[in-house]
């Protein structure tokens, strides 16, 4: 192409002038602009992974200022109760490691749940609390057998 300025009218009636080459370069960074606008708009669509809310039924424990509950789970139709609690907050300290992230807790967004690796996620999940407040290991209201690892995490 030449190094002349030219409109956009004069530039269409000039594209028949173009020589192969300059047509060549000229498909290529219309491929390369039309590449990259495909490229941000493929990976700004993967930036937002949506949050999945999990339903809860909460029974409130205390009645007082620092009110507890007792959180279950409902994930299509099964029901998860607290097993017991894990003795460390940190999750990289996890004799079984987390699995994938599943969603929140629906009403106290500050608990993550994730699937257990290893375990099916239709019988044993963890629920870990924002800012090392702990670890609760649910376990579905169907599961009858308990895993060694979990054994000794259960609530007394």
């Amino acid at each position: 192409m030449s190094n002349k300025s030219c409109d956009a009218t004069r530039c269409i009636t000039n594209f028949a002038l173009l020589s192969g080459n300059e047509v060549f370069l000229l498909k290529r960074k219309f491929m390369l602009g039309l590449t990259m606008v495909v490229l941000c708009l493929i990976l700004s669509s993967c930036a937002r992974v949506p949050v999945n809310e999990i339903e809860t039924i909460a029974t409130r424990l205390y009645d007082f200022p620092g009110v507890a509950y007792n959180i279950q789970l409902r994930i299509d139709n099964i029901i998860f109760a607290p097993f017991g609690l894990v003795s460390t907050t940190n999750p990289a300290e996890l004799d079984v490691p987390l699995g994938e992230k599943i969603g929140v807790a629906q009403g106290f967004d500050f608990i993550s749940i994730y699937s257990i690796y290893g375990y099916s996620p239709n019988e044993w999940l963890y629920g870990v609390y924002d800012n090392n407040g702990g670890i609760t290991l649910f376990k579905a209201d169907n599961v009858t057998e308990i895993p060694m690892p979990f054994y000794e995490l259960q609530y007394e």
